[in-house]
């Protein structure tokens, strides 16, 4: 992989347009005579979604300038360019953004727009949630196609990758030198946690027990996932995740887990849950929106399933593996949403509690939250 440069200059419109020009994907013809339009979007990178009349468009990306070697998007360069270039990465090239170039010295990634891909939230229709339930299947037999890229004779080269756990698992240790920064309603989630043992256990368990085992996208949520709309009937054909800074060689119960933490984390937003509520108040005010999402988890799960037994016994993570890492997943949540609070707020305590219960009560989860999913 290449070496990219601390320090960068951060993009603006104009060096924007500059480096499109620069490298043959803008024509100084269309800069003129048609319409070029760059808008900067919020994000942990600098980004930038440029659209030109008459032409293709493009999303830029530009990693912080504190990132260096070996950057989440430099990570997320290399795969798009060898599922553009390499035939034995072929089977993601319907699910993955069109490469255009990446630019190591000043951190760049440039994608191409799919103006024909539909946000989740265009989906909906009155009987599903934001339309989560008519994108369920698609989701899961593309993530059923990206867990099949596995190390092996004739496979896809995944060495790039890497193969660590997920850092929230680490978080009932966390590094003293971290503390500074944290909120006090972030420390408050800690002790909250190193406060159960058996939490704490649960939490040891996954990251012990993480087996690097195939390609993982590492950040499946709504927001990275656009459907591609079949046009006579308007029913999703397929999905395009984005943004895949965190993929890596790892378990897919992590990318499992985290479409049922979707599902959930939908469901806490639903729900009317008081400010001042305490987390076990809060837990309890999300329980009448969880049979909205019950058929939706299970579209998800049981084609899923289907989808990777397809393609060998032995494939798939385990139901449990998959509540557990959903439950991981809740707690980060919560954890994510006190940042800069002196207090954990009202929703991200629900979530919080949520996630605390399910990798207490395994069964019960699995009953009464997910709606009764069983392993086949």
């Amino acid at each position: 992989m290449s070496m990219q440069t601390a320090g960068h200059p951060p993009l603006t419109a104009e060096r924007v347009i500059a480096l499109l020009l620069s490298r043959g994907l803008l024509s100084e013809r269309l800069l003129v005579e048609g319409d070029v339009r760059v808008e900067e979007t919020p994000g942990r990178n600098h980004n930038f979604r440029v659209e030109v009349t008459g032409g293709p468009g493009y999303f830029l990306k530009q990693a912080p300038s504190e990132d260096t070697e070996d950057s989440p998007l430099e990570i997320e360069a290399e795969l798009y360019r060898r599922v553009l270039e390499e035939q034995a990465w072929s089977p993601l090239r319907p699910m993955v953004p069109a490469f255009r170039l990446y630019e190591a010295q000043r951190a760049v990634l440039v994608t191409e727009l799919a103006r024909e891909l539909t946000g989740v939230a265009g989906l909906g229709d009155g009987h599903s949630m934001l339309g989560l339930g008519r994108v369920s299947g698609p989701l899961a037999r593309a993530l059923a196609v990206c867990h099949d890229m596995r190390p092996g004779s004739g496979a896809p080269d995944l060495d790039f990758l890497p193969r660590e756990a997920p850092g929230i698992l680490g978080i009932t240790r966390p590094h003293p030198g971290v503390l500074q920064y944290l909120s006090p309603a972030q420390l408050q989630v800690i002790r909250m946690i190193q406060e159960r043992p058996a939490i704490t256990a649960a939490f040891d368990e996954i990251r012990v027990g993480w087996s690097a085992t195939c390609l993982v996208h590492g950040d499946v949520k709504w927001p990275n996932v656009l459907a591609r709309v079949d046009a006579p009937s308007g029913a999703p054909a397929g999905v395009v995740l984005f943004d895949w800074e965190l993929a890596r060689l790892g378990d897919p119960a992590w990318d499992v887990g985290s479409v049922l933490h979707g599902y959930l984390t939908y469901a806490v937003l639903s729900a009317a849950v008081p400010d001042n509520a305490c987390p076990r108040e809060a837990a309890e005010s999300i329980g009448a929106t969880l049979p909205a999402f019950h058929g939706e988890l299970r579209t998800f799960w049981h084609t899923y399933v289907e989808s990777v037994s397809a393609s060998g016994e032995g494939r798939r993570p385990s139901l449990g593996q998959a509540i557990a890492c959903c439950a991981a997943r809740l707690v980060q949540s919560g954890y994510e949403w006190s940042q800069e609070e002196t207090a954990v707020p009202g929703r991200a305590a629900a979530i919080l509690q949520l996630g605390i219960n399910m990798l207490g009560r395994a069964d019960e989860a699995r009953e009464v939250v997910l709606g009764g999913l069983t392993e086949h």
